[in-house]
């Protein structure tokens, strides 16, 4: 894997401990993700990561059209995909 592909990915862990840990909201992560990944570019990321990418954004606008915080299984919900999204960098090592 080369050292771009490399940071980005690195980035993109820092990102989502940084949401895990209250530094980001919702839609700050989706945006850095879709961002590190058109950076890649690589089909396998963009095809891994939309999906994902696009789950997260179905929750987040749910949560601004209600104007409230994630319910419990919102946040599980979002852990799942979060995790989907740590196996697919950790598969593409």
């Amino acid at each position: 894997m080369d050292e771009f592909v490399e940071r980005q990915i690195t980035q993109l862990r820092f990102q989502i401990t940084d949401y895990r840990e209250g530094g980001l909201s919702l839609g700050s992560l989706i945006g850095r993700i879709e961002a590190l990944a058109r950076g890649i570019g690589i089909s396998f990321w963009e095809d891994g990561v939309s999906p994902i990418a696009y789950e997260l954004e179905l929750i987040n606008s749910e949560l601004i059209d209600k104007k409230r915080e994630a319910s419990t299984d919102e946040r599980q919900d979002i852990e799942r995909l979060l995790l989907a999204l740590e196996t697919l960098v950790s598969d593409a090592r």
